[in-house]
């Protein structure tokens, strides 16, 4: 995986440096693309692009070099969402470095851009990085119907993301008391489940089908992808939610900790520590119970952090 992760970050170093569009980005607005370089390629886990590979290679097919577009689509997409979702959450700060909403409002404080703020910049960036996402999906040697079946998957995923992006606003305008946990792991499995674990196995089945393994290791998954990406997509949010309860609860958040307390005094109670973890746990287990092959489930259990 080290080997894969290590094309996957030469991967998009290179599309930075060689794509048409982020040469005349650098050209127009030099400092601008210097933010938007160095949020993209902050260090981080590249779980999507990851698992794509590796459910490749359970499948019997080897992604790189040839299905590498597929998992730089998945990162860029990936990047997308998070541009959103820090403007969204008007966030400062992300893995510890300024955002990029944050870096170019310190940019148009030293350059004025009559009215224009760094959220709006960002936003752009984010819409343009989903379409250089889809233009890499399609980029990739495959037929035509296996192109096309792509990019069904990646626009439904996408569509799911925004879903439950809604569905979230609308449970803030929600009593608490109107919630219940399963309200809330809907949202997590449309805004995390869907892009995150469902896409990256979906698109791998979309490639690997003159290469699959006939009644191996997907046959059974591929029915229940759906399943195996909402309780993957549940496992990982509740295990980020219990690393951000303290801002969660300033921005009014409602998580499902949060749900299950069903009052701020509640959440300082060791059973609703107990509660997240046993959660957690179980929706863990349900995810990996789906997966058969050893590399690709090692993967996913570090992903998830839990010891099933």
């Amino acid at each position: 995986m080290q080997k894969l992760k290590a094309e996957i970050e030469a991967q998009f170093a290179r599309h930075m440096e060689e794509h048409t569009f982020w040469k005349q980005l650098a050209e127009e607005s030099p400092a601008g693309f210097q933010a938007v370089r160095e949020t993209l390629l902050a260090p981080g886990k590249r779980l999507r692009p990851l698992l794509f590979c590796a459910a490749c290679q359970a499948m019997g097919r080897e992604p790189n070099p040839d299905l590498m577009p597929v998992a730089l689509a998945l990162e860029l997409a990936h990047a997308f969402i998070l541009i959103h979702d820090d403007i969204i959450d008007r966030s400062a700060e992300r893995r510890g470095v300024p955002t990029l909403p944050k870096k170019m409002d310190e940019l148009f404080v030293k350059k004025p851009a009559d009215g224009f703020r760094g959220a709006d910049f960002a936003l752009i960036t984010g819409d343009l990085l989903y379409t250089l996402a889809i233009e890499s999906l399609l980029q990739v040697e495959a037929s035509d119907a296996q192109k096309t079946e792509a990019v069904r998957l990646f626009t439904r995923a996408a569509l799911d993301t925004g879903r439950g992006a809604l569905l979230e606003m609308r449970a803030a305008q929600t009593p608490l008391d109107h919630l219940t946990v399963e309200d809330i792991e809907e949202i997590y499995a449309l805004k995390t489940g869907s892009y995150t674990f469902a896409l990256p196995l979906q698109l791998a089945a979309c490639f690997s089908k003159p290469w699959k393994k006939q009644g191996k290791i997907f046959q059974r998954l591929e029915k229940k992808l759906p399943e195996f990406g909402k309780h993957a997509g549940v496992a990982f949010q509740l295990l980020n939610d219990q690393n951000s309860l303290a801002d969660d609860l300033r921005a009014g958040r409602r998580t499902w900790a949060i749900v299950h307390a069903g009052s701020q005094e509640a959440l300082n109670g060791p059973a609703l520590q107990i509660a997240i973890n046993i959660a957690q746990k179980e929706h863990a287990r349900c995810a990996l119970a789906l997966i058969d092959d050893a590399e690709l489930k090692t993967l996913l259990r570090n992903a998830l952090c839990a010891v099933v």
